[in-house]
């Protein structure tokens, strides 16, 4: 009688841990993907917000070195103009050579600075500064938008998986949290009035 009680006792032991054994690896397999799929989408949230960072702070640079280029063509452009205009009024007068040869000298070194500028910005050159410089913003702008779009698409998708079952059962307990979408600063939406 003893052995049989021990024995069932035992059986019973046996398969309580069994089941516990199974069940634990069952949460564990199951906790382990549900983590690992909550990492990805936390990993191409993380990579969103990078790349919008890093275009807005690139927007920076182009525009500041777009701005410096078209400054100098047209500093430049207009130095050549006026150094034309002299050059003109001296060769007309018939006097000075000295200082004919001192424009002309003058004329050459600002042909260059703008072989130079065309060289390195050719679409500067094609469209004028003005025009140069709108298709720099318009560009860099477009960029940015879409930037923003794969970072929204990226918060929505996180977020998503968050509240969709089973993800929601182990999301706030493993520290992962909702997402912040984009949003524009305050007065965005209204046009600015240039005179």
């Amino acid at each position: 009688m003893i052995t049989k009680k021990i024995k069932t006792k035992y059986l019973t032991a046996k398969y309580i841990l069994a089941l516990a054994g199974i069940i634990l690896l069952y949460k564990s397999l199951v906790h382990a993907f549900i983590y690992n799929q909550l990492v990805d989408e936390e990993h191409i949230y993380d990579i969103s917000a990078n790349n919008l960072r890093v275009e807005e702070e690139r927007r920076i640079r182009v525009l500041e070195s777009a701005g410096n280029a078209a400054n100098t063509y047209m500093e430049t452009e207009n130095k050549l103009f006026n150094i034309m205009i002299e050059l003109n009024g001296l060769i007309r007068s018939g006097t000075n050579y000295a200082a004919q040869e001192h424009a002309k000298s003058e004329v050459v070194r600002l042909l260059s600075e703008l072989s130079y500028l065309r060289e390195r910005s050719p679409e500067l050159m094609a469209k004028g500064p003005f025009l140069y410089l709108m298709d720099i913003m318009t560009k860099t702008e477009a960029r940015i938008a879409n930037a923003r779009r794969l970072y929204n698409v990226a918060v929505y998708e996180y977020n998503d998986y968050i509240y969709l079952f089973p993800f929601n059962i182990f999301a706030r307990g493993l520290g992962f949290h909702e997402k912040q979408f984009y949003k524009a600063e305050e007065g965005a939406e209204h046009v600015p009035v240039v005179d």
